[in-house]
Parts: C-alpha cells; sequence; structure tokens
C-alpha cells in the first residue's frame, strides 16, 4: 500500500490474522479527515450471499468519497464468497472506480480463481503476504512484537509465552501488551514474569518436557507432560532424546575446550544460536556416562511407545530416571 495513491483492489490472504489486520490498519489510514468514517465500508462475506448482497458491496464500491477520498471498501472472510459474488467482483475491477480501492481479507483464495488473479493484476503490491510463521520462526516474531511495544523479552520466555497462550499470533500481541499494562516499570519480560503472569490456555509443546529434563527438573517435565495431549508420547520423547544428544555433544566440546563451536556442530544458523544458549550449562549438570545412559533408556522407551505397552507410564519412567541419573527400568 505505499505510494501516493492506492491500488484498485489488494488481498490480504493468510492464516495470520495479526498480519491481517495490521494490513486492513494501514488501509485504513489512507481515509482520513472529517468524513473519513463515511468513506469506509466494511462487510462480511458469507456462503449465504445473494445477488442483491453482491450488488450491494458492488455499489459501495460505486459510489464517490464524500471527503478528499478515496473511499475504502474491506470485505471480510472473502474465502466465504459463493463463485457468483468473486466472479462478479472480479468483473468490476476490470473497470475499476477510480476514487475507490478494496481490501480483500482472506484466510485462503485460490490463486486460480477469477478474483485472486484479478486482484493479482492490479499490480506488484496488490497481494499481501499473511501466511503465519514458522513454528521455528515464531519465537524470533514474539521478540520482535514485544520491541514495537518498547518492550524486550527473553527467548525462553517467549517460548514459555507460547508454549502457555498459543500459536495465535492475535493472542500473543495482546498479551504481551497486557504484560506491558500489569507492569508499566518493567520493560523486559523474562521467564519467570511469564510463568507468574500468564494463565495457560494451551497445551504445553513438547519442547517444554525437553527444556525441564535437561534442567533436571523431573516435577516440572511431568507437569507439563501432564498437561499435554493424549497421544503426544513419541513427538515429547523425539524432543527430550534430541535434547539428550545435544547435550552429549555439548560436554564433548567442552571436555575439548571447544564449546564455542557448538552451534555450528548442532547445525544452527548464526539467528538460531539462542536456541542452545543453556546447553553448555544443562551439560554440566549431567555425568558423560548419564547422557549415555539416557539415550540408552531411550531406545528402551522407544520400543515401548511403539509396542503394546502402557506408552504415558513408559514415557514417564524413563524422564524421572534421566532426572535423576538411573536407569529406567521398563519391562
Amino acid at each position: 500500500m505505499a505510494g501516493s495513491r492506492l491500488l484498485a483492489a489488494y488481498a490480504a490472504v493468510g492464516k495470520d490474522a495479526l498480519k491481517r489486520e495490521r494490513a486492513l490498519a494501514r488501509f485504513r489510514q489512507r481515509s482520513q479527515g472529517p468524513f473519513a468514517d463515511f468513506d469506509f465500508d466494511e462487510i462480511e462475506a458469507t456462503k449465504e450471499m445473494d445477488e442483491e448482497a453482491l450488488a450491494r458491496i458492488l455499489a459501495s464500491l460505486d459510489r464517490f468519497p464524500m471527503g478528499p477520498g478515496p473511499r475504502l471498501v474491506v470485505l471480510r472472510s472473502a474465502e466465504e464468497l459463493p463463485k457468483f459474488a468473486a466472479e462478479g467482483l472480479a468483473s468490476y475491477l476490470s473497470d475499476p472506480n477510480p476514487e475507490a480501492s478494496l481490501l480483500v481479507l482472506a484466510e485462503r483464495l485460490d490463486k486460480r480463481s477469477k478474483l485472486y488473479k484479478a486482484i493479482a493484476a492490479q499490480g506488484a503490491q496488490a497481494i499481501i503476504d499473511c501466511a503465519p510463521p514458522r513454528a521455528k520462526d515464531l519465537s524470533g516474531q514474539v521478540v520482535a512484537m514485544a520491541a514495537e511495544l518498547g518492550l524486550s523479552i527473553d527467548f525462553d520466555a517467549s517460548r514459555e509465552l507460547i508454549d502457555r497462550v498459543g500459536k495465535d499470533t492475535v493472542m500473543l500481541s495482546r498479551t504481551l501488551r497486557t504484560l506491558r499494562e500489569l507492569n508499566p516499570g518493567e520493560r523486559r519480560i523474562t521467564r519467570r514474569l511469564v510463568e507468574t503472569s500468564v494463565s495457560r490456555v494451551a497445551g504445553p509443546g513438547p519442547w517444554a518436557v525437553a527444556d525441564a529434563v535437561a534442567a533436571r527438573d523431573a516435577r516440572s517435565a511431568l507437569a507439563s507432560l501432564g498437561a499435554m495431549e493424549p497421544g503426544s508420547e513419541i513427538s515429547v520423547h523425539l524432543f527430550v532424546t534430541r535434547r539428550i544428544r545435544e547435550l552429549l555433544i555439548a560436554k564433548e566440546l567442552d571436555a575439548e575446550g571447544r564449546s564455542r563451536d557448538l552451534a555450528g556442530c548442532l547445525g544452527l544458523k548464526p539467528y538460531e544460536a539462542w536456541r542452545c544458549k543453556n546447553h553448555l550449562r544443562d551439560a554440566r549438570r549431567f555425568s558423560r556416562t548419564e547422557l549415555v545412559g539416557a539415550l540408552e533408556g531411550a531406545l528402551a522407551c522407544e520400543l515401548a511407545l511403539k509396542g503394546s505397552k502402557d506408552s504415558k507410564t513408559a514415557l514417564t519412567l524413563w524422564i524421572v530416571s534421566v532426572c535423576a541419573g538411573a536407569r529406567a527400568r521398563i519391562a
């Protein structure tokens, strides 16, 4: 939406609701002055839309602004549009009102559809990518969100926040704002602050168990495991086993005086190095024998998980044994 003049249409497409809302906010700002509210129209698309509803959208787009312009029309949930309505909008865009601009908001929009092609044809900036961040990038986005609010957040705190709130970026943004309001004199968000201030609305991820095991905190590990959805045992086993391997690598590098090489040895890119920032400290909690024994126990646990035994019991016994430094007896 850069430039002095808006295109005839834009489409903010993707499942990241926060990105869509930010695109809407930028769009809304282009109409200012005493007539801004009169020159702005927001419509919710539904599967039940009929010819009359389409006529209303087209009439809104054909109207000239009362103020200096432009006239702005927003169509939410465009993925719900019936085919005839989507094609009607595509036909409108072949000869649009030069004083109006349309913003389509959708979680998904078929690139092969006439509407998508008609919007894309308006210009290189017409399609606004609102795809959600990849899981591995979400912590970085939370850090960026906090910075926008004048806050800093530790990476382990960002992971704890995601673990408690979930991956919805709108909820994450709102929670950060709430933390700022509840702690006006605090500009740094720590994991401890998240743990004491943010209620859990989402089940913990498997990395929460891995973090607790690495800290030899059996109580926290079992609490996270107990709060997870049934059937999560395989993913928890994978994360914990991977962490134990990483700690063993960290321990070997530490013994050789090469601990600075850890991120590279783990195949992490420079911006991912935060993922192993506590590995050296955690590796020193264990002896080499304990870590090797934990990996041996991981194999027995995996066989139990894939067999006919009680998966939750097998995983619990192994996790407790790793934290305690003993060998698990998984029959």
